[in-house]
């Protein structure tokens, strides 16, 4: 049984280095999706069609141009669910949100969002929008030459993404199990950890995510499958616990035997010798034999 418990032990230990590489592979799987969205924001800022539209906000081809370009094609090919455009002095020109989705402006119109816009250029990451989260990429209108982002900005382009269920089956596929992605109160440790659900074929880990300003406020719930494991600890009780009935029997049929070894080599023979000193003392062949007289010293 010792044995069985060091190695439920040391699969234990393995099953803790997993997760730790699911959460890294969870991790890298949400970064690759905003690396993408931040670059699709970055292909309509760095162009020089977007600099003339926030030049020239009004009339009739600019509302063609954010029409055609934006409204219709960003929602389509990108999932996209909210546009928003400001220009240099940080005012709105234009917004359009899908109301299905109902995602919440004022969060893709805040300083703190422009700030990090003008120290970085360009941005993505998860934000809290009410009690939702959105996954919101931004970057700084700037002419299609000028891909270095060091030149004049003209103004800035902000998308937005919901956090649906289609986006998290998505991101789960791609790990092999579920994702869940909430907004989080501060830095809550006790939402940090890992846990055994579903009777112990499914595991919840919890892990924090920065957001888009680097703040740790998103909670990623990944749940795992601990098919593998669970078989494996059901392998281990039964073939150690197997072992020992099997030393137990044999302990048993051991002593049995030596039992049995015992009676054959001692106690019969013994038994034996008594029968015969018992025919001979009755038929008078064995007799008592005399003391012998004691010797007198002179």
């Amino acid at each position: 049984m010792a044995a069985g418990v060091a190695v439920r032990a040391v699969l234990g230990r393995v099953e803790q280095e997993q997760v730790a590489q699911e959460v890294v592979r969870a991790r890298r799987i949400v970064e690759r999706h905003l690396v993408a969205q931040r670059r699709t924001v970055q292909e309509f800022a760095f162009w020089d069609e977007t600099w003339n539209y926030v030049d020239r906000p009004k009339g009739a081809a600019a509302e063609r141009f954010v029409r055609d370009n934006y409204v219709d094609w960003l929602p389509r090919q990108y999932g996209v669910g909210l546009i928003a455009i400001a220009d240099r002095n940080r005012e709105r020109i234009f917004t359009w949100s899908d109301s299905s989705m109902r995602l919440s402006e004022p969060a893709f119109f805040s300083d703190s969002l422009f700030d990090a816009l003008d120290r970085r250029a360009a941005l993505s990451g998860l934000l809290r929008a009410r009690s939702s989260l959105v996954m919101v990429a931004g970057a700084i209108v700037v002419h299609t030459a000028d891909q270095a982002a060091r030149g004049p900005r003209n103004g800035y382009v902000v998308l937005g993404w919901p956090v649906a269920d289609s986006l998290l089956a998505t991101l789960g596929s791609e790990l092999g199990g579920r994702l869940h992605l909430l907004p989080s109160v501060g830095v809550q440790a006790r939402h940090v950890g890992a846990r055994r659900s579903a009777g112990g074929d499914s595991l919840e880990t919890r892990f924090l995510l920065e957001d888009a300003f680097g703040r740790p406020d998103v909670i990623a719930q990944l749940a795992t499958s601990r098919a593998y494991f669970r078989s494996m600890e059901r392998w281990v009780f039964g073939y150690f616990g197997t072992a020992a009935l099997i030393g137990v029997v044999l302990l048993v049929l051991m002593i049995l035997a030596g039992n049995r070894l015992v009676a054959r080599l001692v106690e019969h023979p013994l038994r034996e010798m008594a029968s015969a000193f018992e025919r001979m003392e009755e038929s008078g062949r064995l007799e008592v034999i005399p003391q012998p007289a004691q010797s007198r010293e002179w």
